[in-house]
């Protein structure tokens, strides 16, 4: 059977490069949310060995970060422009914290070139995909993003 009316038109399903970027964005969600379950669940642990910088900056930054991949997931699975440009600076601000957070409250690494080659190569796949043609499409950024393009 045909109907008369139009045909409605298909969403555009996520391009390939959107999933990869969910999967990046999951990864440190994950992680983060696990940290701050491990933070309460060893509290009394860490306040008894005097862990530094202690179980509330655990606790903090784990959940802070687990509620910002929540809410990127969000944006960029509704397809909101904003979860582009959400994205965009929480990239930014995850590295700059992870960085500043690894000099300054860890104890040293002998990994330190690896951690540097890593984050360079992750900042530059999660630049690529948010600067491509078909992802700025799929978040309707630009000229001429029509829904069923």
């Amino acid at each position: 059977m045909t109907s008369a009316s139009s045909p409605r038109p298909v969403p555009m399903q996520p391009p390939n490069r959107i999933h990869l970027l969910v999967l990046f964005i999951l990864a440190p969600m994950l992680w983060n949310g696990y940290r701050l379950i491990e933070a309460l669940v060893f509290w009394k642990t860490l306040r008894e060995f005097n862990a530094q910088p202690g179980p509330w900056y655990l606790a903090i930054s784990g959940f802070l970060w687990f509620t910002c991949g929540i809410v990127l997931l969000v944006g960029i699975l509704k397809r909101q422009a904003w979860g582009w440009y959400a994205t965009l600076g929480a990239v930014v601000g995850y590295t700059a914290w992870m960085w500043v957070d690894r000099l300054f409250l860890q104890q040293p690494d002998a990994n330190l070139p690896f951690a540097i080659l890593v984050t360079l190569v992750c900042l530059a796949i999660v630049t690529t995909i948010l600067i491509s043609r078909k992802a700025k499409r799929y978040f309707h950024l630009g000229k001429g993003n029509h829904e069923h393009e």
